[in-house]
């Protein structure tokens, strides 16, 4: 091989001494170092590189160079060469605008589409407080009508029932069942119901010591009684040692204004005066003896004040009371730790 080759021949020469060492009929290769390439402009395409830099430096997408150059516009429609294009990434994202509740809305044809679904919402939500049994910022008694997976509906008067969520609820009630609430607006302006009535409840009641009340029971606590809102508005409370019937929520009471404290909340009393309770009690007694056939085996002193409580729903003094009373009018007699009925 001569030196005067020229490189092109000397390539191929390498080039084809190579092929037959692959092929293995030949002992010797060729390694031709081609000349370094000069290096490429920055705004010629990378190979391997789907991205361009444009004039500023700044890279390029495909479909952004070739929106900017008036080649390609959005999908569906035409550019001026007459060919469908995708459009631009940012072209596309440029059509978009955000609404109130959310979701983009989207320009099709020059046309702004708006979703109206937050419209069509606040619509369905028309809270007519003049023909509501409640309106908002009121307390009082609706009707369960329905329990779902996310609460109660109740009964409000109107062609859409109103939502007790279940957050709301100090109790589970029942369908039918009455309940009192007080209607507020939720986060989304929404009318709803709550049981959580006790900050909503008034003190300005006119009632005194002795007067006779009604309420509902709405709440119910071990260390304080039975919380009563009496008329449906006003502050009540029947105190632990006054609490001896089975009471439960949503029950109806009829009870005795024990006294009226300085902040004009109601202390209450299911019972009524000793002298007047004492004849009820005495009664509800020779109700017992009558069960048992004439007999209890237990006198005032056996018996336990749970007992009496869960027995005769009231105090052991006032068990006392009472069967003192039987007792000096000879209609029982005590004997052997047992009371018998004459």
């Amino acid at each position: 091989m001569s030196r005067d080759m020229d490189d092109s021949k000397l390539n191929n020469y390498g080039r084809e001494h190579n092929s037959q060492k692959r092929g293995g009929n030949s002992r010797f290769s060729v390694v031709i170092k081609k000349k370094k390439e000069e290096a490429k402009p920055d705004n010629r395409v990378e190979s391997g590189d789907r991205r361009e830099q444009g004039s500023e430096g700044k890279r390029l997408y495909p479909f952004e160079r070739r929106a900017a150059e008036g080649g390609s516009y959005g999908r569906g429609s035409r550019g001026e060469n007459g060919r469908r294009g995708r459009g631009s990434f940012s072209e596309k994202f440029s059509k978009r605008e955000r609404s109130g509740n959310g979701r983009p809305n989207f320009t099709r044809g020059g046309v702004m589409h708006v979703d109206a679904s937050k419209e069509h919402n606040e619509r369905e939500y028309i809270f007519d407080e003049e023909n509501a049994l409640l309106k908002i910022g009121d307390v009082g008694i609706l009707k369960v009508k329905e329990l779902t997976k996310i609460g109660a509906f109740l009964d409000i008067g109107l062609p859409k029932d109103i939502l007790l969520p279940f957050r709301e609820q100090t109790y589970g009630p029942k369908p039918g069942e009455d309940v009192l609430v007080y209607i507020y607006k939720d986060k989304s302006g929404r009318p709803a119901a709550t049981m959580r009535v006790y900050s909503h409840l008034s003190a300005e009641s006119v009632y005194e010591k002795d007067d006779i009340v009604e309420g509902i029971i709405y709440e119910i606590s071990e260390k304080l009684g039975a919380f009563v809102a009496v008329d449906d508005k006003y502050f009540g409370l029947i105190p632990p040692s006054e609490l001896y019937q089975g009471y439960k929520e949503g029950d109806r009471v009829e009870c005795r204004v024990i006294s009226r404290r300085d902040d004009g909340k109601l202390d209450l009393s299911p019972r009524k005066k000793a002298y007047q309770q004492m004849e009820e009690d005495a009664e509800t007694v020779m109700e017992e003896l009558e069960k048992n056939g004439g007999q209890l085996p237990y006198d005032d002193k056996s018996i336990s004040a749970e007992e009496v409580k869960e027995i005769y729903h009231m105090s052991k003094a006032q068990f006392k009371r009472a069967l003192g009373k039987l007792l000096k009018e000879k209609r029982v007699e005590i004997s052997e730790g047992r009371i018998t009925k004459f």
